[in-house]
């Protein structure tokens, strides 16, 4: 059994599952807690939010947002990486994009946003120290525009074509293949054709030296071109 199926197992799956959030978060929110607190913890409550619904609930109501965000704006890269992932997975679920994009305009503020901190988690230009940083700083990448896809309509879309046109190659194929799934949304397509992506996806394609870039912005340019 995992960690997580050993936890469950004592009396009553959800309830128990409530009782394991709060102290994870309490214990995140320490002052000076390690970086290493704050991934695992993360991975944790990531863990946990693919149980039910009503655990995802808890995870909303709780400081674990907030924690999200900060660490997304200053963590190290495999922190980063499982906040973005939490998101990711909290964010598939409309009632939850409703609770988070009350984040979105935290305080009016709109550079402290959830879809600036992925953008910048997407754009990091992390120091790759050891294996496990550099698989890090590629989750973090991986998640941060899966998550941006769900959250186009709050200002995800302007954070990847911002990211489409100032980020690294390595990067700029990870918002591609966010941007190919945002466009195959017919809600969404005008949006993106609108965006004026057209000469950067172009210019990947006739400059890219790796396949999976041409490819990735030729499937952009087909799911603009459809309906």
């Amino acid at each position: 059994l995992t960690v997580r199926d050993r936890m469950l197992e004592v009396s009553g799956h959800i309830g128990t599952t409530g009782n394991i959030i709060i102290p994870v978060v309490d214990c995140m929110l320490k002052e000076g807690v390690g970086e290493d607190i704050l991934s695992a913890g993360l991975s944790v409550i990531s863990n946990l939010a693919t149980e039910a619904p009503k655990v995802q609930e808890m995870i909303i109501k709780s400081k674990a947002p907030q924690i999200m965000l900060d660490v997304l704006f200053r963590g190290r890269s495999d922190a980063r990486a499982e906040a973005a992932c939490l998101i990711a997975l909290l964010v598939e679920n409309p009632e939850n994009r409703r609770h988070l994009s009350q984040l979105i305009g935290h305080s009016g503020d709109q550079t402290y946003t959830c879809c600036s901190a992925l953008s910048r988690a997407l754009c990091s230009q992390d120091t790759v120290t050891d294996a496990r940083a550099k698989s890090g700083a590629y989750d973090t990448r991986s998640a941060a525009s899966a998550a941006l896809v769900y959250l186009a309509r709050f200002g995800g879309l302007a954070e990847l074509v911002s990211t489409m046109k100032h980020g690294d190659q390595d990067i700029k194929v990870e918002a591609c293949s966010a941007l190919a799934h945002v466009a195959a949304d017919p809600n969404e397509r005008d949006n993106v054709v609108a965006a004026g992506l057209v000469p950067d996806l172009v210019e990947m394609i006739v400059l890219a030296n790796d396949t999976k870039s041409r490819l990735t912005a030729s499937l952009v340019l087909a799911r603009m071109s459809e309906g």
